[in-house]
């Protein structure tokens, strides 16, 4: 398996974050969002074909009753393989995800989805 990854981080803010978060849940840092692109190459379970996915994240903190955890909360993420999504998880959307295309020349890449 390969993989490629892209990335786009930005500030936003603080009370929309929020408001995302399900109960236990706070706000770790400041209000930056991830949204990533890769693509996967050479699936084994794909016969060796690839797929695509995209994903929307934030830290977060979740405090429990004995331990607070530090990690990401990933709100939505798509998926390119609908195998994946209609016999595994139901937390996934369907999205065509094309390759990422690089041009290392001018130092740029771009990913979409539809």
């Amino acid at each position: 398996m390969n993989a490629e990854w892209l990335a786009v981080r930005y500030l936003t803010d603080l009370a929309k974050l929020e408001r995302l978060l399900p109960p236990g849940f706070s706000l770790r840092g400041e209000p930056v969002v991830s949204v990533s692109c890769a693509w996967f190459k050479n699936l084994y379970w794909l016969a060796g074909g690839g797929c695509g996915v995209v994903a929307v994240d934030f830290p977060v903190s979740n405090r429990g009753k004995t331990e607070t955890l530090d990690g990401l909360f990933c709100p939505v993420l798509w998926e390119g393989a609908p195998d994946a999504i209609t016999t595994d998880r139901e937390n996934l959307l369907f999205a065509n995800i094309p390759e990422i295309e690089w041009n290392r020349w001018a130092g740029t890449a771009s990913c979409e989805t539809a």
